[in-house]
């Protein structure tokens, strides 16, 4: 099973619905969209890798990431959320037997930009 899958896996088990299913209400849309923010900020995919998961072009990818950061300014729940996933992921990363080769390299890419960063934070 690949980073996006678990990750898709992940932010249903917690919303407890489909994140395919075509339907605009609030928790969907919300769900879809802490996907899409979760998988760009920590693996090493494209905006059409990630709209391909939950059935979306790499536009509406896009625009769920930038709509899920302008919301989880003033919305405490979403930050939560984020922060439950990302706690999931983390719990799950201990153990690294599934993954293959690829999936290895990805992860170490996304090791090395958080570790930049948080260097860079630390400089400031």
């Amino acid at each position: 099973m690949n980073q996006l899958n678990i990750i898709k896996q992940k932010i249903e088990e917690l919303y407890d619905l489909n994140l395919e299913k075509k339907c605009r209400r609030r928790e969907y849309v919300e769900a879809r969209s802490l996907f899409c923010k979760v998988c760009k900020d920590n693996l090493n995919v494209t905006f059409h890798q990630i709209g391909r998961a939950i059935n979306k072009n790499h536009a509406t990818a896009v625009y769920y990431k930038k709509n899920i950061e302008n919301l989880m300014t003033y919305d405490k729940d979403i930050v939560n959320n984020y922060n439950k996933i990302l706690q999931k992921l983390h719990l799950e990363e201990e153990n690294f037997d599934h993954l293959d080769k690829d999936e290895l390299k990805t992860l170490i890419k996304s090791l090395k930009k958080e570790n930049k960063l948080l260097k860079l934070q630390l400089q400031k």
